[in-house]
């Protein structure tokens, strides 16, 4: 039974608050690339600390970072290997790199219908991360509708252009490019608010054709007195969240769900206090 299943769901629920204790909480899991202990890594850093960003104490925070240093594995090199950027937070934030960003991801809820999917219907997913620099970025959401079939919505930096791909064994995937903003000497900050309407981007599952390589491998299959598996129906409208993966590079300061999008940042004084990224230098 999903997590949030018999649950009154409020308007607004955070999911991720890097400036919590921890910030990681048992709702998360955390994936690294065990064939690459130097450069994959999932840590708390304080984003305005230079050299990676390893902690620094800074007035207000104590409680929420003061276990961050020990948290970065003594083996890891950080990046990026520089003075923090003009518009870094004075906040910790969670911190993914790896060169494998596929091997490399924090997870809340699981894919399959089980005790640990989540179970969240709200409309709208929001994200508050930082790309470091020009590294590959992907997240990712699974969605469920009222008929219980199961789709993966994806969204990268490295995609050119919206792809369909059918499974047997998995939930469709809908791979869709995500284009960031280029940074420059003008940006005040290299931070993004990203927010998803999930319910249009299910409809996209079915207003685009499967892939030249999905189609093909079904045409090619050969006929066998065993009965070929069936690639999984389609979701045709969206009912819920089953889990939230994002992937390396990045960091992280929020996850959040929501019924309004982007006038959560709106919703009055106090959560537009709580909702904000504070920089230390402009």
């Amino acid at each position: 039974m999903p997590l949030f299943t018999h649950t009154a769901i409020p308007p607004l629920v955070s999911l991720l608050n890097a400036s919590s204790c921890p910030a990681l909480t048992p709702l998360w899991t955390h994936t690294t690339d065990p064939t690459l202990p130097e450069d994959s890594a999932v840590c708390l850093v304080q984003d305005d600390a230079p050299h990676g960003g390893a902690y620094v104490p800074s007035t207000g925070y104590e409680a929420a970072t003061a276990a961050a240093a020990e948290q970065i594995p003594s083996t890891v090199h950080l990046i990026p290997k520089r003075p923090a950027d003009i518009g870094s937070l004075a906040q910790p934030v969670v911190h993914i790199q790896s060169p494998s960003i596929h091997r490399t991801y924090i997870q809340a809820g699981a894919p399959s219908p089980d005790a640990r999917s989540l179970g969240i219907d709200l409309a709208f997913l929001g994200l508050q991360i930082r790309p470091l620099g020009e590294r590959p970025f992907a997240a990712e959401v699974g969605v469920v509708d009222s008929a219980g079939h199961h789709g993966r919505i994806r969204i990268s930096s490295f995609q050119t252009t919206p792809t369909l791909h059918y499974s047997p064994t998995r939930p469709p995937i809908l791979h869709l490019p995500l284009r960031l903003p280029t940074p420059d000497k003008t940006s005040l900050t290299p931070w993004l608010s990203l927010v998803l309407h999930l319910p249009t981007l299910t409809r996209h599952f079915s207003s685009l054709p499967p892939t030249a390589s999905s189609a093909a491998a079904a045409a090619a299959a050969p006929a066998t007195p065993q009965p070929q598996p069936q690639p999984q129906p389609l979701p045709r409208s969206y009912a819920s969240v089953t889990y939230i993966r994002v992937y390396a590079s990045c960091r992280v300061k929020r996850i959040w769900m929501s019924a309004r999008g982007t006038a959560v940042e709106q919703g009055g004084e106090g959560v537009v206090d709580e909702w904000g990224m504070y920089a230390r230098r402009l």
